[in-house]
Parts: structure tokens; sequence; C-alpha cells
């Protein structure tokens, strides 16, 4: 669960941060 584990939520954040970064 994302609520459940905040670092896991933070890289599933980054994860998409990180691929909108790459589509520039």
């Amino acid at each position: 669960d994302e609520e459940r584990d905040p670092l896991l939520h933070s890289f599933g954040h980054l994860k998409e941060v990180l691929n909108s970064i790459t589509a520039l």
C-alpha cells in the first residue's frame, strides 16, 4: 500500500518525475 509505505510512495513519485524529464 502506498499510503502505508511513504518510502515506496516517494519512490513511485520520483519515478514519475524522472519519466516526465525523460519525455522531454
